[in-house]
């Protein structure tokens, strides 16, 4: 019993000469950092360039080059706020020469603003570059359209009634014209679904093209609708019309009616006609020596895909 408590009494005191241990580390610590920071130092630090003030239906393009190596001199705790955020100063516009659609800043042009930015107790001893140039455009606004990628396979007996739906179909981009002129279409990212037996409502990204940092886009998601539907085949016969045929020609042609096959939903198919159909038979369109007319389907009802003709060849005499 002595014995224990004994062990616990040395192991507590080697505890605490631990914690003081570590306690005195720490403020040692403490005081040489706060030593470094309050010293001056002299370092090289690179500033990202964000221009203000430019004229109103002017876009800077930007520019991998638009930056500054700074030299500062300064204690160490101004230092430490340029490793701890992206450093940024920003150039003003107004102050620069403006010619053939660039503004041009230089040392002795925008020294004084650079100054301007930062304390007094911070020394800018040199900048590098001396100049810069933004070159910039005149804006413009363009309503680009949305062209779907879509790689959807449907379960059996189902498919898409009305197509897809992009909403927006078309998107407003805002930025120079020589890079607005080149826009001819916006696409979106591939919707891939396969089994697909339920309607469809989902967003989708676009891919904006590689001048996208210089443009502003309306929208960076659509939203894709359809709706989807149980489908089935029918099947109506339909007239073959005779056109074009000359006034003093007597054309007799079989067969008179063909088949047209169809694909709609189950909802429409009730409703579908052989009235809705229309097939020609054009005479204009008739081959040397051909003993056949091609017929061609010239009307069909929306609600109907996949549709085709029973026969592809409509054999004639002429008789007069």
């Amino acid at each position: 019993m002595i014995q224990s408590i004994k062990s616990k009494l040395l192991r507590s005191i080697k505890s605490k000469r631990i914690n003081v241990f570590l306690l005195f580390l720490v403020l040692s610590f403490m005081f040489l950092l706060l030593t470094k920071l309050t010293q001056d130092y002299t370092k090289t630090i690179t500033f990202a360039i964000r221009p203000i003030n430019a004229v109103e239906n002017h876009v800077i393009l930007k520019d991998t080059t638009h930056k500054f190596d700074i030299t500062l001199s300064t204690y160490g705790f101004k230092f430490l706020r340029y490793y701890l955020a992206k450093p940024e100063v920003t150039v003003d516009l107004n102050d620069l020469e403006n010619i053939d659609n660039r503004y041009t800043w230089t040392n002795s042009a925008g020294l004084a603003h650079l100054n301007s930015q930062f304390s007094e107790n911070v020394k800018i001893l040199a900048v590098n570059p001396e100049s810069v140039v933004f070159r910039y455009d005149v804006s413009g606004i363009k309503m680009v359209s949305v062209q779907l990628n879509s790689e959807v396979n449907f379960a059996p007996g189902y498919d898409i009634l009305n197509g897809f739906k992009v909403d927006p179909d078309s998107i407003k981009v805002i930025g120079p014209k020589i890079l607005l002129d080149s826009i001819k279409i916006i696409q979106t990212e591939i919707i891939s679904l396969s089994e697909i037996n339920s309607d469809i409502n989902r967003p989708l990204n676009v891919i904006l093209p590689d001048s996208s940092q210089n443009v502003v886009y309306s929208h960076k998601k659509v939203n894709i609708k359809a709706q989807v539907e149980k489908f089935t085949e029918g099947t109506v016969e339909v007239p073959v019309d005779l056109v074009n045929v000359p006034n003093d020609v007597l054309v007799n042609y079989f067969p008179k009616t063909i088949n047209v096959m169809y694909y709609t939903s189950l909802s429409n198919f009730k409703n579908i006609k052989n009235s809705d159909f229309i097939v020609e038979c054009d005479f204009n369109n008739l081959k040397k020596e051909s003993t056949f007319l091609e017929p061609r389907l010239v009307k069909y009802p929306e609600n109907a895909k996949n549709i085709k003709l029973g026969q592809k060849h409509i054999e004639f005499i002429i008789s007069k």
